[in-house]
């Protein structure tokens, strides 16, 4: 952080209407007692004494009133009598205590699913910081956090990850091909989430997801899909039958990882990680809803994709991947889409809101507002060389 300053990650960056949770600590409790049982207890928001009586304390006090009260061999009858009902009101209550401990109860268990992320310099960190906080802190989810991480990650986002909840895997890249572009260079790490059954046997089920995306609304249905090895999000925008990698779903396993594997160890010229997922997984018959990734050119272009459910009778055109849409559909498609990927503009800690809104007047207004969104989260979560105008 700037000036060795720690940075406090704000329980809500933003307004989202969610309330702040306050920490209730409870007061010292300062207790003495003596010779007769008798205890007393400072509270100290009372700011006073309280008083009580111990059982070793009643029975005492019970002796010394029988002795006054009664002759001695009434007194030990009564004496007998109310020892032996209090004996049992002390192991009834003992009997509760220990009951509230029982072993019967469910403990609490680690989810099986896990959200994967990955990051391989301190911009796409950062993203993937903004996305951790969103999914534990404004989604809840129950879920498993995880980010794949490279030597280009310092340790300080490895810290801000941990802070969040996230389990942070350092790995080794697969290489490209010598004579690719150095742009992707890292993308294919990705991938190794298909090992995953090696690095966190508890996971069972995977949704990897890109870093330079924005969560809209909670992707925790994608783990209530039919049970299936590899499903992945359409690439619509190029065609329905084109598998993205930047929303994948996958059942890790030894079956998964071989190929996979074999497919990374042989990588050919400009392959990258689109293309070894469609050339494996192509011709699956069951990729996921389209909602759960759309690009954040819609916003810009003002079209919708053919996945959107309008509640207008509208045609779509024939083998069209979008069609026009005005700003009551593109309301409509912002709540059913649960990822946007940030294409439009570029990525979104290369240029301040103003300037967005500056470059695109004609764009619809949830274009600035999901810029906006990610932006004012990175001002709070990320360091503040990363985001220093919003």
């Amino acid at each position: 952080m700037s000036n060795g300053a720690e940075k406090k990650i704000a329980p809500y960056p933003w307004a989202l209407d969610h309330p702040k949770r306050a920490d209730n600590a409870e007061a010292d409790r300062l207790v003495e007692a003596d010779g007769r049982g008798i205890t007393r207890t400072f509270i100290p928001e009372k700011g006073h004494m309280e008083r009580g009586m111990s059982a070793y304390g009643m029975l005492s006090w019970l002796l010394e009133a029988s002795n006054v009260l009664f002759p001695p061999p009434r007194a030990a009858l009564l004496l007998t009598v109310l020892a032996g009902f209090i004996t049992v009101l002390i192991l009834h209550h003992a009997w509760l205590d220990l009951s509230a401990w029982s072993t019967d109860e469910p403990l609490e268990t680690v989810s099986p699913n896990a959200y994967v992320f990955y990051a391989t310099e301190e911009n796409y960190a950062c993203s993937v910081a903004v996305n951790l906080y969103m999914l534990r802190h404004v989604f809840n989810t129950p879920h498993q956090l995880i980010v794949l991480v490279s030597d280009g990650v310092t340790a300080e986002y490895n810290n801000i990850f941990s802070d969040l909840g996230a389990k942070v895997i350092p790995l080794t890249p697969p290489p490209l091909h010598p004579s690719s572009v150095l742009y992707y260079e890292g993308c294919l790490l990705k991938l190794l989430a298909f090992k995953l059954h090696l690095l966190d046997p508890t996971v069972k089920r995977a949704l990897v997801l890109d870093s330079d995306q924005l969560i809209l609304h909670s992707p925790d249905s994608a783990f209530r899909l039919p049970s299936t090895p590899f499903t992945a999000a359409p690439a619509y925008w190029i065609s329905n039958r084109t598998l993205t990698s930047a929303c994948m779903l996958i059942e890790p396993s030894e079956a998964l990882w071989q190929p996979m594997d074999a497919a990374l160890t042989s990588i050919k010229p400009d392959k990258y990680d689109m293309d070894v997922i469609n050339e494996l997984y192509g011709d699956i018959e069951d990729p996921m809803p389209g909602n759960f990734l759309a690009l954040n050119s819609h916003w810009e272009d003002k079209n919708v994709p053919a996945w959107f459910e309008s509640d207008r009778d509208v045609a779509f055109p024939e083998d069209a991947t979008s069609r026009p849409a005005d700003d009551y559909e593109l309301e409509q498609l912002y709540k059913q889409t649960a990822i946007v990927h940030f294409t439009a503009v570029g990525k979104p800690w290369l240029a301040s809101i103003g300037k967005v809104r500056e470059e695109r007047p004609e764009a619809n207004r949830l274009l600035i507002t999901q810029w906006a969104k990610w932006r004012v989260a990175a001002s709070e979560i990320c360091p503040r060389s990363v985001i220093d105008v919003l």
